[in-house]
């Protein structure tokens, strides 16, 4: 592919460009094509205790699609990645370091720019000031902080209440699944009870800390797959538009970098090492499929090369001016983020004093539009 030019991608910028890009990548078990494979489980929407977990499995039979991997899951595996020795100038590394001294990137935190983390940070007013001027139509200061939340997408559901939406949607599904069932029984080295040998004073149940047999009967024992597994990933160029600095350079450039990352992400190899029984890897029968879509839904091949969306990358966080203004790791501090917590908690009570009397004024006023307050005259 021609080497990397800043103003290559400048038509998927403008008002009438394509609206999506999109690939579909059939996968297989790397066991064998016909292995049972492990989805992700859920809590019990029946929200009883004790209740087993669930797989996500909608339909039945050959309609059955059962989900291996959420959008959300996938954009936390793919995130990680601006963090790497090879795109780690791309983005500002932002990093957390905890009482412990344990350190998190916030290319880590799930919850991205948005997460309760930061609120116990001297990051705070800084990201409060970012989600500010995203709503007010700027996103160059968010994108200065944190260009990953505006790709991957971030919702300040603890406080403002702002939404960043994803432009990048990527999800794993298997089709025509059967959902099986596996037991097990543990049984410990002796009977700790019959021998005499459990503590005095045991507070917990044997078998809740090992010390007597534990059977688990007919739980959730992964799916069996006859249909397809596919990944599909797209990118929203419609949405990438929306985004705005304050002057028409600005926007461009802005747009030009988030672009750069968002390819970069695109045309990446999936991370398809899911979790412990669900290793999947490409199909080789059936190639990846890439493809531009315009708004009146004509779909051109559009593959996109690793190389050169690293090389577009790379001009345009450098024409954006990426800077690493927090080189070293910021402070968690328990008592700042109490401090966040009193003062967002003070704020919902006014908020809800003040709906509170609104609602007690408007009905003291009378239909006819008189107040009630006000004494009849003579």
């Amino acid at each position: 592919m021609p080497e990397a030019r800043i103003e290559q991608y400048d038509s998927w910028l403008k008002e009438d460009g394509p609206v999506a890009i999109v690939i579909r990548q059939s996968l297989a078990p790397a066991t064998q094509p016909d292995d049972t494979i492990f989805p992700p489980s859920y809590a019990n929407p029946s929200q009883k205790k004790g209740d087993p977990p669930v797989y996500n499995i909608d339909g039945e039979g050959a309609a059955s699609i059962c989900v291996l991997d959420s959008i959300p899951s996938q954009a936390n595996r793919l995130e990680p990645m601006f963090a790497s020795d090879k795109y780690k100038t791309l983005v500002p590394q932002v990093q957390i370091k905890f009482r412990d001294g344990l350190i998190r990137n916030l290319l880590e935190i799930g919850h991205r720019i948005a997460d309760a983390a930061f609120r116990g940070t001297t990051l705070g007013p800084t990201i409060k000031v970012a989600l500010a001027d995203f709503q007010k139509g700027n996103a160059v200061t968010l994108a200065r902080l944190a260009p990953t939340s505006l790709v991957f997408g971030a919702w300040d559901s603890r406080d403002s209440q702002i939404k960043i939406p994803r432009l990048i949607n990527a999800i794993i599904r298997a089709r025509n699944v059967v959902q099986l069932r596996r037991s097990a029984q543990y049984t410990p080295a002796i009977s700790y009870e019959r021998e005499g040998l459990l503590p005095d004073g045991l507070a917990e149940k044997p078998s809740e800390v090992g010390l007597a047999d534990v059977p688990s009967v007919h739980v959730i024992g992964g799916v069996q797959v006859n249909g397809e597994i596919v990944r599909d990933a797209s990118l929203n160029l419609a949405s990438l538009r929306c985004l705005r600095g304050t002057t028409s350079e600005g926007t461009l450039k802005l747009q030009r970098y988030i672009l750069g990352l968002c390819l970069i992400a695109m045309a990446a190899e999936p991370d398809l090492n899911l979790r412990q029984g669900c290793l999947l890897t490409l199909s080789p029968e059936k190639p990846p499929s890439s493809q531009l879509v315009t708004r009146s839904g004509q779909r051109t091949d559009c593959k996109l090369d690793p190389a050169n969306a690293v090389g577009f990358a790379q001009i345009a966080a450098e024409q954006f001016g990426v800077t690493q203004d927090h080189a070293a790791p910021i402070t968690f501090d328990p008592k700042t983020l109490k401090d966040w917590l009193d003062a967002d908690k003070n704020a919902k009570k006014i908020k809800k004093e003040k709906k509170a009397k609104a609602i007690t004024d408007a009905d003291s006023i009378p239909s006819d539009g008189t107040s009630s307050n006000v004494e009849a005259t003579a």
